[in-house]
């Protein structure tokens, strides 16, 4: 219904057999575990328009394997992607002004993801993201300021990275060194 401002706590929770999502026209918020243990939802592209995701929304989308989060997203929730243990692929927009860190929002989530793209330049998120969790990860596109930071992220970075891509900004002398050094198979 197009009076739906939210998805609201709970309101798919255990809906096992879902497998895609027709999202209400004025949603603006996915609520707490509003898709808590859909296990058979596969991909989710959240529409322009959702401002926040909270905590848990998709907690156990066993069969999820990509998320794409567009730029309207400004905030979401510790472990809202807890437990999506088939993600393979995530996308993040660049309007990301919040991000609870005190569990990542891709708690969980380790073992099969091999592609990570991020456009925004915020710390909240790119710190979010736990890099030695994901051996599988191959593919790493995001702004400068991620791969600037703390070299506490290029002592986890998995042996499979082959591929990193500076989405904006500049890399520092320090960044382009460690690069260089880290593998000669990276392609930037």
């Amino acid at each position: 219904p197009s009076h739906l401002t939210e998805v609201s706590y709970y309101m798919f929770a255990d809906c096992s057999s879902l497998e895609s999502i027709v999202w209400p026209a004025n949603a603006t918020i996915i609520d707490a575990s509003a898709f808590r243990n859909c296990t058979s939802l596969k991909s989710i592209v959240i529409p322009e328009g959702i401002t926040r995701i909270e905590s848990e929304a998709f907690d156990g989308c066993t069969s999820l394997t990509t998320v794409t989060i567009p730029n309207t997203v400004k905030s979401i929730e510790s472990r809202a992607f807890n437990a999506c243990t088939a993600l393979t692929s995530i996308t993040i927009g660049n309007g990301i002004e919040y991000v609870n860190s005190y569990y990542s929002p891709f708690n969980g989530c380790s073992g099969n993801l091999t592609k990570f793209v991020c456009h925004t330049d915020n710390q909240y998120i790119l710190n979010a993201f736990p890099m030695a969790d994901n051996p599988q990860l191959d593919t790493v596109a995001a702004p400068a300021s991620y791969f600037n930071i703390a070299e506490a992220n290029w002592e986890n970075m998995p042996q499979n990275l082959q591929y990193i891509e500076v989405t904006s900004g500049e890399l520092t002398a320090d960044a382009n060194a460690f690069i260089g050094h880290y593998s000669k198979k990276l392609k930037t």
